[in-house]
């Protein structure tokens, strides 16, 4: 039998972990492994707690129902139904949708727009504004529903009215349509019809399947885990 001696061993030891440093040894498969899981699983959860304090903050009425609103609004093919008009922005074909109701005299309607504008590239959203808090909304939505490109329209709302000072675009109400009016009187009326009660309001249709319905969320992180666009921070 060979003995080797404890210092022999120590030895060998400390030149083993010498040469580590140069080269680290590979990950064994079932370390990594039980890693990635753990991982992924922390991601869930996380998601998870987002949506959930998400639906903490929403506030609607006791038979609401997420499905009969979103469809009441949006088609099958994307478009708007029962004569309601919104505000899309160009992108990608195949974006997830999102229907959103505002109101262009309602600030927390206004913060939440600034944050959507930079996800529009991920997320189709479909903007319905409401005369919601008065006529002065009634005349700016249907303004904004009656300009050439909506989105434009909708951008200098976004920016006028979080200059100090300001309530938005101005408006002529001997210009603006009847057909405008129409449009956001449907968007109005049926919002109420689908028991909608508080601007901003909005129904996410999820990768799951799920309608996740939503309004301002306080920071990015619940936006993300809402939408789907990524799974922890």
């Amino acid at each position: 039998m060979i003995e080797i001696s404890r210092r022999k061993l120590l030895a060998a030891g400390a030149a083993g972990a010498a040469a580590g440093t140069a080269e680290a040894l590979p990950t064994r498969p079932w370390i990594r492994y039980q890693a990635e899981r753990a991982t992924a699983n922390a991601r869930v959860r996380w998601r998870a707690d987002m949506i959930r304090e998400t639906y903490r903050m929403v506030w609607v009425a006791p038979d609401w129902n997420a499905k009969e609103m979103f469809e009441a609004f949006i088609g099958p093919d994307g478009n708007p139904t029962h004569g309601a008009a919104c505000v899309t922005y160009p992108g990608d074909p195949g974006r997830r949708m999102a229907f959103v109701a505002i109101d262009t005299q309602d600030p927390n309607s206004i913060t939440m727009l600034r944050t959507f504008k930079k996800l529009s590239h991920l997320i189709d959203f479909h903007i319905f504004p409401l005369a919601f808090l008065g006529p002065e909304s009634e005349f700016q939505g249907a303004t904004i529903l009656g300009a050439p490109n909506r989105a434009l329209a909708l951008d200098d709302q976004i920016t006028l009215f979080s200059q100090k000072g300001s309530r938005g675009i101005e408006y002529d109400v001997s210009r603006i349509s009847e057909e405008s009016e129409r449009k956001i009187w449907a968007n109005t009326n049926l919002f109420r019809a689908t028991r909608g009660v508080d601007v901003p309001f909005g129904i996410y249709l999820g990768m799951d399947g799920g309608y996740r319905p939503f309004n301002n969320q306080p920071d990015w992180d619940h936006y993300l885990a809402l939408f789907d666009l990524v799974k922890a921070k």
